[in-house]
């Protein structure tokens, strides 16, 4: 009698669970579908918004906030986490570029300081860099023992020279070994956003430290000394590139509330320069909450905005991608905006000249674009 009440009562538990189960299931494709109806509402009303604005038709890809557009092989391009994709404009397409199999699983994918494509494979044996050598592909394995040890990682590449910085430590690879030299960040750096190669024994890196705190760093590979070159006024440094020359440019962003920062700098030696900007921060006030009656504006005609990333073009000019106002170019001390003006919220994670009259970007969560400069 005891057996059987405890079969009925076993029944009825499991009977109970697997409702609440079936409640669940449904609970989370309910909100699923939500999700993807608000999102399609918000990419809809942005395209709708943006004027003459094109976008490029990808097949069961994932809009991605870090996607890139860029140029490889002398054609436009855009990478999506681990996938990169053709871009043929003229027919608004995107087709996905099959890489060798020997580097699945990737894991990672970037384009290096001298234009050739590097990413992180995923293998059994280790994670692996690979590198873009010709028509080869160079890989090199990382001293990590775990694939798990590269979350959060970042990688640069320049000829025959390649780093990443993980966790405490940041990793040189000159050619023929690694050089591993540990370091200890601030608080506005805690969360490193980029690293690029310099010349000589430099590795740069751009931090973040929420939104009220940032800045960019130099390692000397030798030593592995770490200067603080600038910590960011306002907000984080959220991008940074070398132009031809060899000097480096860098963003600073910030969003708080209704606080807005944007600037453009060029690192002049070892002193950050300002060439244009908008923020409407600062000591003048008109309430408690320090926002300036009138913005601060340097070379930049604009209402108050983040700048989220640039380029460096062909011609010296800067493109600057911005969260609110679309993109703009810098040039001979000058600042004007490409695309045409928009309401909706989008942040353009990167922008590229495809010629006099077009630039490309991309745009989360709406897409890729491509629209007639101004």
């Amino acid at each position: 009698m005891n057996n059987k009440r405890i079969m009925i009562f076993k029944l009825i538990q499991f009977s109970f669970l697997f409702v609440a189960a079936q409640i669940f299931i449904a609970a989370c494709n309910n909100s699923s579908d939500s999700l993807s109806d608000s999102r399609q509402v918000d990419i809809n009303a942005f395209r709708e918004t943006t004027g003459d604005a094109k976008f490029i038709q990808f097949d069961k890809l994932r809009r991605d906030p870090t996607g890139t557009v860029c140029s490889w092989k002398g054609h436009p391009h855009f990478i999506s986490e681990n996938k990169i994709f053709s871009l043929d404009i003229s027919k608004l397409r995107g087709e996905r570029v099959n890489l060798p199999a020997k580097l699945n699983p990737i894991f990672l994918l970037q384009m290096s300081q001298d234009n050739k494509l590097i990413g992180i494979s995923s293998k059994a044996s280790g994670p692996t860099m690979f590198i873009e050598d010709g028509a080869n592909w160079k890989e090199i394995p990382l001293p990590v023992k775990r694939n798990s040890d590269t979350y959060g990682i970042k990688i640069a590449s320049k000829k025959n020279m390649a780093c990443f910085l993980n966790t405490n430590f940041v990793y040189f690879w000159d050619g023929i070994k690694w050089m591993k030299r540990p370091f200890t960040l601030k608080n506005h750096f805690k969360e490193p956003g980029k690293v690029l190669i310099g010349d000589g024994n430099s590795i740069y890196t751009c931090g973040s430290g929420g939104d009220w705190g940032g800045g960019l760093g130099r390692f000397d590979t030798t030593t592995g000394a770490f200067e603080e070159i600038m910590k960011g006024e306002h907000g984080f440094i959220h991008d940074m590139a070398f132009d031809n020359s060899g000097k480096l440019w860098f963003v600073e962003s910030m969003a708080h509330m209704d606080f807005l920062c944007g600037n453009l700098y060029s690192l002049e030696g070892r002193t950050p320069k300002l060439h244009c900007g908008v923020s409407n921060w600062g000591a003048e006030q008109d309430s408690s909450l320090g926002i300036l009656k009138k913005p601060i504006q340097v070379n930049f005609s604009s209402d108050p905005l983040t700048f989220d990333s640039l380029n460096i073009c062909k011609d010296g000019s800067v493109l600057i991608g911005t969260n609110l106002q679309g993109v703009f170019q810098y040039k001979n001390g000058k600042s004007k905006r490409l695309t045409p003006e928009w309401s909706t919220r989008s942040d353009i994670s990167s922008a590229m000249l495809l010629n006099d009259t077009q630039v490309c970007f991309s745009a989360f969560p709406q897409g890729v674009a491509v629209v007639e400069t101004k």
